[in-house]
């Protein structure tokens, strides 16, 4: 019996992710500051809580910030006076966008110290959106004729991904298999979610209207983002096994889905007021139920949150909500976690722990 006793942490671990949640998660929440002004916007973390953004400094213009260890840090420049940054991975590596002197705009790759150049198409502009930790850098950059071309930089390359017919494609996320997700024009010059894996595109489509956007995509191939329904309102949606399906709202009329982790739980912002107006709230959809993620915080925290932007395996969420008077950048920390245990977000992981028994159960006959 002891084998089998040694091995019980590792099965209920496996299967924690699977059992329904008994009740609505909690948060603590921390103000990640500025660097030297008083706005700041957070736009992606990993999964040891560094955070990614862009912040006001002194002179009001945008910079790219990293926060970590409870402190904020202006990443630099390319010798202009704007920065921001949407992407890092495990490894702190983060990538997004500088102005040169110039006023044109550069994909950069941080690596701790000075940025370093992506290049580009030649059109002079460019994003870097997300990286993974193999180094896989997707973004999208200007070509000559004004033309936005989603790229996948590997091996200091910048490579054209394709489109759907049209002339612009973006990218917005790669996952650590190197699936891509984004949007990309069609012949007809409308925009839409694709997909892109093993050299094929695939158009997502929409939910009854034209136009879609993927923002996000896990491990598994979950892919998170906006599209139109047949009242061309933008709505969240989630894409799995060929079926996109919506997300619904804190009962307004549109949203979008645009961080998504392991787990299958999403985070974005959507609509809180039937009317429909612009009571914008960040929202988190987690195992079937949809929370305003200002009510999972303590009461009377002070922070309205506007948007959740990404979200990491322990269900950390970042974002943005106003505070003080201020539009603020945020990190709420998922409380009861036990960070020190692997967190599975997938079937597969319980499949190996039952399989693990059984081995066990053989080993003993």
């Amino acid at each position: 019996m002891n084998g089998l006793m040694r091995l019980l942490p590792y099965l209920v671990v496996c299967a924690l992710p699977l059992a329904p949640s008994c009740a609505s998660p909690t948060y603590t929440i921390a103000d990640l500051g500025a660097v030297g002004g008083v706005h700041s916007w957070a736009e992606a973390l990993n999964d040891y809580g560094q955070v990614v953004g862009y912040a006001r400094n002194a002179a009001d213009y945008d910079r790219a910030f990293l926060y970590s260890g409870g402190t904020i840090t202006d990443l630099g420049d390319f010798g202009g006076i704007r920065a921001s940054a949407y992407g890092i991975n495990n490894l702190g590596q983060v990538v997004g966008t500088a102005w040169e002197a110039d006023g044109d705009t550069l994909a950069f790759l941080y690596t701790g110290g000075p940025l370093a150049s992506l290049g580009g198409f030649g059109g002079g502009d460019g994003y870097g959106r997300d990286i993974n930790e193999a180094g896989l850098i997707v973004g999208y950059a200007n070509e000559p004729d004004a033309h936005w071309r989603g790229f996948l930089y590997s091996g200091g390359t910048m490579i054209d991904i394709g489109d759907l017919g049209g002339t612009n494609s973006y990218c917005n996320a790669i996952n650590e298999g190197g699936v891509i997700v984004g949007r990309a024009y069609d012949a007809s010059g409308k925009t839409y979610a694709f997909v892109k894996s093993g050299g094929v595109m695939t158009n997502l489509g929409a939910l009854g209207g034209t136009n879609s956007e993927a923002w996000d995509i896990n491990e598994s191939g979950l892919i998170v983002g906006a599209a139109a329904n047949a009242s061309n309102w933008g709505r969240p949606f989630m894409y799995t096994g060929g079926t996109m399906s919506d997300l619904g709202t804190l009962g307004g009329a549109w949203g979008a889905a645009l961080g998504v982790n392991d787990a299958g739980w999403a985070v974005g912002w959507s609509d809180s007021d039937p009317t429909p107006t612009t009571a914008n709230r960040a929202t988190l959809w987690a195992d079937g139920a949809t929370y305003n993620v200002t009510d999972l915080l303590p009461t009377g925290s002070g922070w309205t949150l506007l948007s959740a932007t990404d979200i990491n395996r322990w269900g950390d969420i970042c974002g943005y909500g106003t505070y003080g008077g201020h539009t603020r950048a945020f990190l709420a920390t998922r409380d009861g976690v036990n960070r020190n245990i692997p967190e599975p977000g997938s079937m597969a992981l319980m499949v190996a722990g039952l399989a693990v028994l059984a081995l066990w159960r053989r080993c003993r006959s």
